[in-house]
């Protein structure tokens, strides 16, 4: 079974080894993780900030109760001391980790996630050393192919952590988290960011996750921008259309102020520097109509690295949404008319990424490949005869790899048969 999660090492007994990811809040541990699982592998999330060592014991644990009245107070005794009993309470064993036990699971593959293992009771650790060693809670065994992860924050990281116990290292694989800003645009939460977020982080990188301590990027509060931070702000502007249609709100009269709110002030300064800036130039749609809008432009403006990305990025939401505008309206997307609505989407597609490749080339494979990649997962299981299989991709493969002797001289003069090249080492980056 082709599975990401056979990069995690085995035990003796054949089951994997724990995995602990640390490091500070919000730079994407838990995306990370979850990146980790494929279509139709389970994944479960347990917060563990409130949990005690009990919870994951290996035997049931004494547990004291008190006896109340029908008005919900304590029943006293003679001396005036509360009425207790004792039960065994018994250790975690949750609807939702149910799907991960052996006899469900079976030889398939999924993850446990033991989120923020740091900000709990220290005990606690010492109970996770029979479920990371042996996959056993209580009385319950997950499957064998059931990845027990753990994040958590270290000691020097902004948070009221504890270290990490000794033992529990010793079962597991740690990793010093860091995050990456390509891997992090390619996680499934961020498919849909705001293009300005994406564009201010590519040109200033190091707002994307500066440490706690680091007062350039902190405010008076301690307010320090996060991963987590950028996609809540990307998701955000994108419910309203973009930072270009933001509208005021009760607490936040401007996106600047939404952003410092978010971000802390330095980020929320900055952003609103680049948005300003990034309102100057034409919308993706304008260029797809009139690619001669981009190439009007000052060089100077041409190449300005964030804001030529944000286009990007907002150029290929743009195909891909006007492509399921077309899908909608045809209901067999084979026939003539679907295809010639894609045929003439492609080449405004083509011709408007040629239009940003005149600043930088790189720019016509992060558009194309991305849109191909979409088209790909759309497509997938469907065969070449089914009507409701989407032929956008193989035209734009016309177009971008000169099939059948087409020889558009808009695209030649813009090198775009280059194209090809960029698409095939940005693939191998990716493999490597």
């Amino acid at each position: 079974m082709t599975t990401k999660l056979n990069v995690i090492p085995r035990q003796e007994n054949n089951r994997m080894r724990g995995l602990i990811l640390s490091g500070r809040a919000g730079i994407g541990k838990t995306s990370a993780l979850m990146a980790l699982v494929s279509d139709g592998e389970e994944f479960v999330r347990i917060p563990m900030a409130s949990r005690s060592a009990e919870d994951f014991g290996v035997y049931p644990v004494p547990d004291k109760k008190f006896k109340h009245d029908a008005e919900g107070k304590r029943l006293k005794d003679a001396d005036g001391e509360d009425v207790s009993f004792w039960t065994m309470a018994q250790p975690l064993i949750e609807s939702q980790i149910i799907p991960l036990l052996k006899e469900n699971i079976k030889g398939g593959y999924g993850v446990l996630l033991l989120d923020d293992v740091t900000l709990a009771d220290p005990r606690l650790q010492s109970g996770l050393l029979e479920l990371v060693q042996f996959g056993r809670i209580g009385d319950f065994e997950l499957g064998e192919n059931v990845l027990i992860a753990m994040t958590g924050n270290g000691v020097g990281d902004g948070c009221s952590a504890v270290e990490w116990n000794k033992a529990l290292l010793g079962r597991s694989m740690f990793v010093e988290y860091e995050p990456d800003f390509d891997a992090w645009l390619k996680y499934p939460c961020n498919v849909n960011l705001d293009p300005a977020v994406v564009g201010f982080l590519k040109e200033q990188g190091s707002f994307f996750a500066p440490g706690a301590d680091d007062d350039k990027y902190s405010d008076e509060n301690g307010k320090t921008p996060s991963p987590r931070d950028w996609t809540s702000l990307g998701l955000e502007f994108a419910k309203c259309g973009g930072v270009r249609n933001y509208t005021p709100r009760a607490f936040w009269p401007t996106a600047s102020s939404f952003v410092r709110s978010m971000c802390g002030k330095p980020a929320g300064d900055a952003f609103n520097i680049f948005a300003t800036m990034l309102m100057e130039y034409p919308t993706s749609e304008e260029i797809l109509e009139n690619p001669k809008v981009w190439r009007d432009l000052p060089e100077e403006k041409r190449n300005q690295m964030g804001c030529v990305f944000a286009i990007a990025t907002s150029l290929r939401a743009t195909v891909i949404r006007l492509n399921d505008k077309i899908n909608d309206k045809h209901a067999n997307l084979q026939g003539e008319q679907a295809r010639e609505a894609k045929e003439e989407l492609t080449k405004k597609m083509c011709y408007a990424t040629a239009a940003l490749m005149s600043g930088n080339r790189e720019m016509g494979a992060f558009v194309v490949r991305d849109v191909m990649a979409n088209q790909m997962a759309a497509n997938l299981g469907k065969s070449e005869k089914d009507s409701t299989r989407d032929p956008f991709g193989s035209i734009i493969a016309k177009w971008v790899y000169n099939l059948k002797g087409l020889n558009d001289p808009v695209l030649q003069e813009a090198q775009f048969d280059k194209v090809i090249d960029d698409i095939k080492r940005m693939s191998a980056s990716l493999s490597n």
